[in-house]
């Protein structure tokens, strides 16, 4: 999906631009408030939020990432390199891979790795596209989280658990989150152009089923995320 074609109708992906911040604010508040604190590696952690939010929590943080983000402000607590690269001596309470584990060509040796720094009591934390869920059944190729250029590897529920119990990896809770993503109606029809106004008679009706498909965000995404078949696939794990 090109988000440029759907700025008119603020369908934009789920963590764009001033969102993201409050996206990882809400994840802090859904899975690592009861954790108590420590220290934390956080795997393709982009531009810090999410080490900035955690800080702001007690926290320890470090971050490991492969581009350096110009407008970095927590660059002494990052290194940019290949996490499967990197001799990392440390132990950490809580490992984070949000919206980077599809990135890795060799998913199975992230979680070797992911077992060798994590302390024997600690978390580990993964957010990716629901393969399985609504969204990417309803729009197919035209799926935004797709991604073929960057994504080596996408999940279904079935498909993230029985990697994570190869590896001796035991999930503690899995749920989907779509709180800030478009409904699939919004989603579905923005792709197909329908919002485009071109037409003008047919503009009042685009205009109210646009507004519709708004309303019925939060209900909708809400019910999805009950079913399982929500946007973002989200797994809080511990080691076996």
């Amino acid at each position: 999906m090109n988000p440029g074609k759907l700025q008119n109708y603020e369908c934009v992906t789920a963590i764009a631009k001033l969102e993201r911040k409050r996206y990882f604010t809400s994840l802090f508040q859904d899975h690592f408030k009861n954790l108590g604190t420590g220290n934390a590696l956080d795997v393709g952690c982009g531009e810090g939020l999410l080490i900035n939010e955690l800080r702001l929590n007690g926290w320890d943080v470090n971050g490991i990432d492969t581009h350096n983000f110009s407008n970095v402000t927590t660059a002494k607590d990052i290194v940019f390199g290949d996490f499967l690269e990197m001799e990392i001596s440390e132990k950490y309470d809580l490992v984070t891979f949000v919206h980077s584990l599809e990135h890795f060509s060799q998913p199975g040796r992230v979680l070797e790795k992911v077992r060798s720094v994590l302390n024997p009591d600690g978390y580990f934390f993964i957010a990716v596209p629901n393969f399985g869920g609504t969204w990417s059944r309803t729009m197919g190729s035209n799926w935004h989280w797709l991604n073929l250029q960057d994504h080596y590897y996408h999940y279904t529920k079935c498909a993230i658990k029985k990697i994570l119990t190869i590896h001796g990896i035991h999930i503690v809770t899995m749920t989907t989150w779509s709180a800030f993503t478009p409904s699939v109606v919004q989603m579905y029809f923005s792709e197909k152009g329908y919002f485009n106004t071109e037409n003008l008679a047919l503009r009042p009706a685009k205009s109210l089923l646009f507004r519709f498909s708004k309303i019925i965000r939060t209900p909708t995404n809400w019910i999805l995320d009950q079913l399982g078949q929500g946007a973002e696939l989200r797994i809080l794990a511990k080691l076996d």
